[in-house]
């Protein structure tokens, strides 16, 4: 019986992410294009800050991608995360956003991850950059 428990709790975290996940994959497909209204110098700076903000304890910063951790920060700190966006559904958003086979999120693919926040919050894009930015 304990090998059916933990397939049943995989199953139905499955089933509880399916929704999101189809929403934000597209059916398979990445993810939506950030709408052309925000312009590219203001998303670039806001990715250069998330990198650098979070991760002052290094060195050397790295204002070229941005990993898992720093992301979710970023969620967490411009108040993503309630409710209707939990912080699994953060996390799905940076698998569907960055480049298969990398670890971490590019400048070019910021603008399709905080798309998708926006679409799974129901707010409009420019309200998640100036939320991201602050």
């Amino acid at each position: 019986m304990s090998t059916r428990a933990p397939a049943f709790v995989a199953v139905v975290a499955a089933q509880a992410l399916k929704p999101l996940t189809a929403r934000v994959a597209g059916g398979g497909a990445r993810a939506p294009a950030p709408p052309g209204r925000a312009s590219a110098k203001r998303l670039r700076d806001v990715f250069s800050s998330a990198c650098v903000d979070f991760d002052s304890a290094k060195k050397r910063s790295n204002a070229n991608t941005l990993a898992l951790p720093q992301w979710r920060r970023l969620c967490l700190g411009s108040g993503f995360v309630a409710r209707k966006f939990p912080a699994s559904a953060a996390d799905v958003v940076f698998a569907k956003t960055r480049r298969a086979g990398e670890r971490e999120l590019r400048a070019e693919d910021f603008a399709s991850a905080l798309a998708c926040v926006a679409a799974e919050t129901g707010k409009t894009f420019e309200s998640v950059v100036d939320a991201a930015a602050t």
